[in-house]
Formats: C-alpha cells, sequence, structure tokens
C-alpha cells in the first residue's frame, strides 16, 4: 500500500525575519513494515 501525505505550515509575521529556528518531526521511522520514499522542505525567501 503506498499512503502520500502533505502537510503545509503557514507562518505570517509582522516584519522581514533574517533567521527561523523549525524542528520538524514529521516524517516515520523506517521499518520493516514501511519506508519513506520522499521526503523534502521548501522555504520560500530562505
Amino acid at each position: 500500500m503506498r499512503l502520500a501525505i502533505d502537510h503545509t505550515t503557514h507562518y505570517v509575521f509582522s516584519g522581514p525575519v533574517s533567521r527561523g529556528l523549525q524542528r520538524l518531526r514529521l516524517m516515520p521511522k523506517t521499518s520493516s513494515g514501511q519506508r519513506v520514499l520522499e521526503w523534502n522542505m521548501h522555504f520560500e525567501g530562505a
């Protein structure tokens, strides 16, 4: 079985941001019953 999950987090700031720290834990762990085929992150303006 293949499962596709799409998640978007959107932040709006009142002014320009020079840095940001994001801890992401949305990637499932590879195990004997599943494996991650593709995973990526995209930042606009970075």
